[in-house]
């Protein structure tokens, strides 16, 4: 039977009984220092690892009895070093890797994120191989800071604790911060759904293609993308960055092209284009949202809308996707900016049930 000991100092004890006397115990050739002819006491001071222990009683013949035990002397904690653990996540993560380096005298650890087991090793022969390995768990992060606490524990039962902080940012941009938007902007771009001109600028009052609209609707619903092209005369691999994404969109009955079968992908959309395909994109996820509205509102310049986007438009209005401008007017024809598609599309998910507010 092996024992395993924290300290140096190992106490060993026992009895020993032999029809004639016992003139002499001895423990690894100690003599043992307590012991009343049956009775015996001693402690030995062992090195860490491996150890053995051998207790040899000789009677009042000369006759020899022997028993020997193997001990695991362990009195040092496990030593953590943490190898990958970022202080800082973008705002679209959800979780993260981390890895910590673990070492010990013997092979068997134990590895928890707080409570939570996150590894496991028992002890195997040779006993006195150690421990140094690599350890990756999985953490989730909300936004702000996340504290995490890693523990070992080795074979002797010390605990060694790791503390570490993971700090979740949103994505934001130096041209928004001013603008009427921002708080949508970010949203949408932390959850990585919608991105900037470049990682510093959002670009909020730049006209938006109907290739970036199409993609910005496939990403947020997760719509299946596959390779394929066909369904529009001017949307091939050659040309047409977004040429999965918008196919995906004409599968879910979200985007259509004109009389002449071109979808015109890098054509500025306009807000009443822009108001038809969200609408298409809820009544794809939930029609029964487009139920019931009321959508007797009319705008001052409803006359401008065009006959396909009439009623889309209307059901915009009665959800709140869309509202009109000055004067009561929706202004159809007029392109629709970065900012304001971020804002419309915010709406649309939020309707949905589809934001992140984590």
């Amino acid at each position: 039977m092996t024992s395993v000991h924290n300290t140096n100092k190992v106490e060993v004890k026992g009895t020993v009984e032999d029809d004639s006397k016992i003139v002499s115990l001895t423990v690894n050739g100690q003599e043992a220092t307590s012991f009343d002819g049956k009775n015996f006491a001693h402690t030995l001071t062992l090195a860490d690892g491996v150890q053995y222990v051998t207790v040899k009683a000789v009677d009042a013949f000369g006759n020899e009895m022997e028993l020997r035990r193997e001990v695991h002397v362990d009195t040092k904690p496990a030593v953590v070093t943490a190898v990958t653990v970022p202080a800082k996540v973008k705002g679209n993560v959800d979780e993260v890797e981390v890895t910590f380096n673990v070492k010990d005298n013997f092979g068997q650890i134990v590895a928890y994120i707080y409570d939570d087991e996150v590894f496991r090793q028992d002890l195997v022969e040779p006993y006195d191989k150690g421990f140094n390995k690599n350890i990756t768990a999985t953490v989730p992060v909300k936004m702000g800071e996340n504290k995490f606490k890693f523990v070992v524990k080795d074979l002797a039962g010390h605990v060694t604790e790791k503390t570490f902080t993971i700090t979740k940012e949103k994505t934001t941009f130096s041209d928004i911060q001013t603008y009427w938007a921002k708080d949508q902007i970010e949203m949408l771009a932390t959850q990585g759904i919608i991105n900037g001109q470049t990682d510093t600028l959002f670009g909020p009052n730049a006209d938006l293609t109907r290739a970036q609209l199409a993609a910005l609707l496939v990403r947020s619903l997760e719509l299946e993308v596959k390779d394929s092209t066909g369904t529009f005369s001017d949307v091939n691999a050659k040309t047409t960055w977004a040429y999965k994404e918008i196919e995906a969109a004409a599968r879910a009955g979200i985007v259509k092209g004109d009389e002449k079968g071109n979808y015109n992908p890098n054509a500025p959309i306009t807000r009443e284009q822009a108001a038809t395909m969200m609408i298409r994109a809820i009544a794809y996820e939930d029609a029964s949202l487009l139920e019931g509205l009321d959508a007797t509102h009319k705008f001052a310049d409803q006359s401008k809308i065009s006959s396909y986007a009439l009623e889309t438009v209307k059901q915009a209005e009665a959800l709140g996707v869309f509202t009109g401008r000055e004067g009561n007017m929706f202004d159809p024809q007029a392109r629709i900016t970065r900012g304001e598609t971020a804002v419309v599309l915010y709406r649309s998910l939020d309707i949905l049930e589809l934001l992140d507010n984590n």
